[in-house]
């Protein structure tokens, strides 16, 4: 599996496991914070690996630089919502 296909896998899961915090009942606290810690890992990890893997090479590219800084600003962002959370 190259990068390209580990980062739509993750993006793929990362919805699902959205969804099922959506789906739970609101008294079902230990489900959903069981799903959330796997989100958190999940959503850290990816981060972490689209940032310096791919972002950092596409950084190098000046027509798409705007791009993948907003990309960068909007981890930054999901980072502070997921902390909060």
């Amino acid at each position: 599996m190259d990068i390209i296909q580990v980062l739509k896998a993750d993006h793929r899961e990362i919805k699902i496991l959205c969804n099922e915090i959506v789906k739970t009942e609101p008294r079902a606290t230990l489900s959903r914070k069981k799903i959330f810690r796997h989100l958190s890992a999940l959503v850290s990890a990816h981060s972490l690996g689209e940032e310096t893997v791919f972002y950092e090479r596409l950084k190098l590219e000046n027509e798409i630089r705007e791009e993948v800084l907003q990309s960068l600003e909007e981890h930054h962002l999901i980072d502070m919502l997921m902390r909060d959370l």
